[in-house]
Formats: C-alpha cells, structure tokens, sequence
C-alpha cells in the first residue's frame, strides 16, 4: 500500500513525527512524504529519506505539478498534516477516489468566512476526506457547518503540544552559549546581559523588538536581542535592514560578527562595554531553535503583532519554561493561548504598546519570569494532544486495507 503523506511546512514537522515513527518498520507499505518549504524539505530529508520511498517538494498546487507528483507517487491513500491549501490534490484525490485524512486540522476565522461563503466549492473540497482530526471543539463545530458529518470529526489536540519538557541547561553551559554567541567577552563578568530572544517573527516585528531594545537600554537595562525568524527565507531582507542598525550583528551561518551602520530610529546611548560585544544575534538556520530558546530571559512569539493574525505555537518555549509574551493576534493558537494564559505560563499584550509594556515587565523582573517560566512548564506537561488515538486509528485503517 502507497500513502502519501503531506507535511505543508516546517512548523508541521514535529507533528508528524510520532506517526512516521510507527509507521515505517511496518514493511507491507510505501511512503512518500511532501512539503511546500525549501526549509521543512531539508529537515524531513535529513530525518527520513533514507527510510521512506521519497521525501520530495511540491511547491505549487498547480495541475502539473499534483499531477506529475501523483503519477510518481501513485497514493492509496492520503495523509496531510493540517489542511493545507491544495485544493487542486483534494479535487484529484476526489475524482481518483483516494480516501484523505487530515490530521491536526484547524480552520481560522477568515478561513471559515471564506469557505462558507462558498458552499459548492467547500462541499467539492471535503468530498474526498474520509476523516478530520481538529484541534479543538470550534474547529469541529467549523467543519461540521461546512457540511462535514460529525462522524468524520474527531477532536484530539494540536499534535504539536506532544514533546516532553526539555532538561534545563547548566549555569556553565548556558554561559558558554553566551560566549559562543557574542553576548558576553571571554572575561568573567559580574553580571550577564538579559536576552530577549523574537521566536518565529514575522515582517515588522523584528524592528518592533530592536525598539524595545532600544527602550530598555535607554533605561539602563543591559539587554541582548536573538532574532528568529519563521522563514529562514527572509534572511536576505533582514540582514539588509540590519545594516541601517547601529548594533553589533552577529550571523548564525557566518559564525561572525558584522558591524553595519546608523539608524536613528533605533539610535542609543549605550555604555563602552556593550559595543565590545555582540547586540543583536541573527539565527538564520532551522533545527536549532530549542538551544537558543535556553539562552533566553524572555521571548515575544511572532506572526501576532497587526496586521499578522495567526500567531506561532508555545510549545517549545514551554518545554524549556521560558516566560513569553504574544501580542494580541494568535488566531491558529487561541485555544492553546487560552489555556496557557489561565495557567499564568505567558503574558498578552492587547495592542503595540501593551506587548512592548508586557515584555519590558518580564525583561525588570526575575520573579516574575520565574514563576510564568515554571507554570508554563506545568501547563504543557499536563496538556497533551491524543496522538497515541490518531495512530491507533490510522494503523486500524491501515490493517483493514492492507488485508
């Protein structure tokens, strides 16, 4: 049996691991996985094309391309990590018969607007799924009302949430990341800077971080900026806006440190000793997210300052307990963001302001981070997606159509 399995980008990786996990030593089946993202492709290349039959990209959703791809493939079945955009696959996948599974599906407001204002297209577009795995109980009310049955439904969680929390760095260690970034010199000090670290940015939020950089040290607050951001993609553009900054840049994939010139909306008095290191650190690679998150005092999760709406998952900051702020937009996320602020593991700016207000807080205060940290970790440890549920039922499927 062939099943293609579909992973739209890189921030739908981890969600697919425990699947594929189980689902490659069974030798009766042939997998093939796609991507949309030059990055996701690296990764899953990296991960798996040495123990699945193709590990490929699929950039557009265009009729050549699904339909080239498919004849390569030849899918008995089709598994997609959210319900990415392909409505040309879908549309294939209904006239071949091709049963679909979604799994970690959600559907955001504008998506929901979209899709009901659009009733024989939608109604064309869920044909071909025979069963939808949503996030939480408004994605399944949102799917029913665009005419899926709730047999087909099932709510399991954001498959994103399954990771364990990771082990907390040592002192020494944490001390030789600093060093190794730039933040502090070779010579002991009596006081490490803070780090304020952009986690999956978007445009505009990068320049809104140096701001408040530029605001703390204003206040004579020693404070160091890591910046990444979604799409490594961007690197070009931001190593171009990053030259009109006074601040000393240090690039990941260079490994060293650049010195580029002025802009006087981000222009600061700052103290000799902080020019003699790095200001702003650029990671501009994927797969070593998690290792700087460590380094960080604070972070400000993007894609949820205006006009950007959909805000980017906590997980991994909860993991290592780092105390986050998010602005006011996180749409993808509202349930996990719900819960995580109930819990008092992260803080809420409702506007520009308020997130700058709630970040400036955290970066003042080492209690406070203290105790956001520690209950962010206890609220992912007790919040978990029912992954092991949507692989028993995938292999019960499976075992069915294998026979």
């Amino acid at each position: 049996m062939r099943i293609w399995i579909h992973v739209p980008s890189i921030g739908e990786v981890d969600a697919v691991d425990a699947l594929l996990k189980r689902l490659i030593p069974n030798e009766s089946i042939s997998i093939a996985i796609t991507t949309e993202h030059h990055a996701s492709y690296s990764v899953l290349a990296e991960k798996y094309s040495s123990s699945v039959a193709l590990v490929t990209l699929v950039p557009f959703d265009f009729p050549f391309f699904i339909k080239r791809t498919w004849g390569v493939i030849k899918p008995d079945w089709i598994i997609s990590v959210h319900q990415a955009a392909l409505f040309e696959l879908w549309h294939y996948a209904s006239i071949k018969k091709v049963p679909v599974t979604l799994i970690n599906s959600s559907l955001s407001t504008l998506e929901f607007r979209i899709l009901a204002a659009l009733p024989i297209f939608t109604r064309h577009l869920v044909a071909p799924f025979e069963r939808i795995y949503v996030r939480s109980s408004r994605d399944r009310e949102r799917f029913f009302r665009l005419g899926v049955s709730r047999d087909k439904l099932i709510v399991a969680g954001n498959l994103k949430s399954d990771m364990q929390p990771y082990p907390s760095l040592a002192q020494d260690e944490r001390y030789e990341l600093l060093r190794e970034a730039g933040f502090i010199d070779r010579e002991p000090q009596d006081q490490e800077p803070l780090v304020l670290m952009g986690i999956s940015t978007w445009s505009g939020e990068e320049r809104f971080l140096l701001h408040v950089m530029k605001d703390l040290r204003e206040q004579g607050v020693d404070v160091r900026l890591i910046l990444a951001p979604r799409f490594p993609e961007r690197r070009m553009l931001l190593k171009f806006a990053l030259r009109f900054s006074k601040y000393s840049v240090a690039v990941h994939s260079q490994r060293n440190r650049a010195k580029f010139g002025l802009d006087t909306a981000c222009r600061a008095t700052l103290p000799s000793r902080m020019t003699k290191t790095t200001d702003v650190y650029f990671l501009d690679v994927t797969g070593e997210l998690v290792k700087f998150l460590q380094m960080a005092d604070v972070g400000f999760v993007g894609n949820s300052l205006p006009p950007h709406r959909k805000g980017q998952n906590p997980f991994e900051a909860a993991a290592v307990g780092l105390p986050i702020v998010v602005g006011p937009n996180s749409e993808d996320f509202h349930s996990d963001y719900e819960s995580l602020l109930e819990s008092g593991g992260g803080l809420k700016g409702e506007d520009l302001m308020s997130t700058r207000d709630a970040i400036i807080q955290l970066i003042k205060k080492r209690n406070v981070r203290e105790q956001i940290g520690f209950e962010a970790r206890e609220w992912l440890e007790k919040k978990s997606a029912d992954s092991e549920v949507i692989i028993r039922n995938i292999e019960e499927t499976l075992s069915t159509r294998v026979l």
